[in-house]
């Protein structure tokens, strides 16, 4: 198996702290004018990149956070943006400023987060129609930055070890840099409890959209994609979301992209629950399968419900713990109808409790309320807050269970999730501690579940230990 994988040595970057923070290399510059392009296409006004002072040093809170779900290494794969370094970041998507870094994280009091690795799909470009009109140009000026869209194949899983690869390295070079906590990424959970029982901040890998294992490999009965996977696991990464944005050969996505960005890249498709909501494909049921038996968590998370259901019935024989690493509740979504099928509905809250599992409350308004992050009558350019949505969210969840046991954080920072004004990054972590402690009848106990019991409880039970 190791022959299939991609073997390159990751190189540590000499540009920053070695020539100065005033320093622009070629590449850094052509960073700036493809973001700046992919903006305009997108409607964003151009943000600066690096122009932040470093965020001035804070006591550590004394209730820790575990984010189930969180996307440095999108950033870095994409723009170069580096975990030691202190990065801008505002409300809304923050296409190119990255909301995870050392500083914040601890400024923040986390203490442990999954890493998602995310392989932008090639749908993003075949279907969405202003990509697809400058994918051309992006080909002609940058093609490195195509190179990092998925390749096809088994080029696919080659590019997520490459991924993890480089960002083992920049986790490295941030231990090195970083006068501070250290970053320790755990293979295993027994390491990562006791990574965060030291005090510096445990890591986890994990996957977002099983196009990761390879794509049209299955004139072997599946055998490849059990391959690919058994070399995660053995590598360490805890969990796999299923689903993304478009389908792969595993499972169908259901709606994933809301309105204003669908609007922005002109995106058409539309999910219909009596065309597109297909179960698992016989691939698919081999893949969770083996994620039960061996120890990785089956995140639903843009998952069909269909597909789902396939889930649940195939747990019954293992009784993991399932998740929803970032979503809302299907009760409170009052957005257009065909979004609706991202959330867990009622039924299917009882069933992750039954199983042991979480949801994971994402920080964005439009999953959590179905409001885009500019509602009717705020002005235009102010986002919302988000902190009355995420209590909402949480106190159905209990509505549902009769208790907090079955409720975590996933932020999605650094996903291009619309973040609202109030949590837009890790550095706030303050507002939901307070908000949490504010809940009428809430216990301390039950906070530090919410904030991280929970979802250490999930690590341990459906990871490999």
């Amino acid at each position: 198996m190791n022959s299939d994988r991609k073997q390159s040595a990751p190189q540590a970057d000499q540009t920053d702290g070695d020539q100065g923070t005033n320093a622009v290399t070629r590449s850094t510059f052509l960073k700036r004018v493809l973001a700046s392009l992919l903006f305009m296409q997108l409607g964003r006004r151009s943000l600066a990149l690096d122009l932040a002072r470093p965020a001035e040093a804070t006591t550590a809170p004394s209730i820790p956070i575990l984010d189930l779900h969180c996307h440095p290494p999108l950033k870095y794969y994409l723009w170069g943006r580096k975990l030691w370094q202190h990065h801008p970041s505002r409300a809304g998507a923050n296409i190119a400023n990255m909301q995870v870094d050392i500083l914040k994280l601890e400024a923040g009091g986390v203490t442990g987060l999954t890493a998602v690795h995310y392989l932008p799909e090639q749908g993003l470009v075949k279907q969405a129609g202003t990509l697809r009109k400058v994918f051309p140009k992006l080909r002609f000026l940058f093609p490195v930055f195509v190179e990092k869209l998925e390749q096809g194949g088994s080029a696919n899983y080659r590019q997520m070890n490459t991924m993890i690869d480089d960002f083992e390295e920049q986790v490295r070079l941030t231990n090195i840099k970083h006068n501070g906590k250290k970053i320790r990424i755990a293979k295993r959970y027994s390491e990562f409890e006791q990574i965060m029982a030291a005090g510096d901040i445990a890591m986890a890998h994990a996957i977002e959209g099983a196009h990761a294992l390879g794509r049209e490999l299955s004139s072997d009965n599946g055998d490849k994609y059990i391959e690919h996977l058994d070399y995660f696991i053995d590598r360490g990464v805890c969990m796999m979301t299923l689903a993304h944005f478009f389908e792969n050969d595993v499972v169908a996505p259901v709606e994933g992209i809301p309105p204003i960005m669908k609007e922005r890249l002109r995106l058409n498709w539309q999910f219909d629950p009596q065309e597109d909501d297909k179960p698992l494909t016989p691939v698919g049921k081999r893949v969770v399968d083996r994620m039960l038996q061996q120890g990785m968590v089956v995140d639903l998370t843009h998952s069909t419900p269909a597909a789902r259901k396939d889930v649940y019935e195939l747990n019954k024989k293992y009784s993991r713990p399932l998740v929803f690493s970032h979503v809302g509740v299907r009760a409170n979504f009052m957005g257009p109808h065909h979004y609706q099928y991202m959330a867990p509905d009622d039924d299917e809250i009882r069933t992750i409790a039954q199983c042991g599992g979480v949801i994971g409350v994402i920080f964005m308004n439009f999953w959590l309320s179905g409001c885009e992050m500019h509602a009717e009558g705020c002005p235009k350019g102010l986002v919302r807050n988000g902190i009355e949505e995420v209590l909402a969210t949480i106190g159905h969840i209990r509505k549902i269970t009769g208790n907090y046991d079955h409720i975590a954080i996933g932020s999605d920072f650094d996903g291009l999730a619309d973040s609202p004004n109030d949590l837009r990054d890790h550095s706030c972590m303050d507002v939901l501690r307070k908000a949490l402690n504010d809940i009428p009848g809430i216990t301390p106990i039950e906070v530090e579940k919410i904030l991280f019991r929970n979802s250490l409880r999930v690590l341990k039970n459906g990871w490999r230990n």
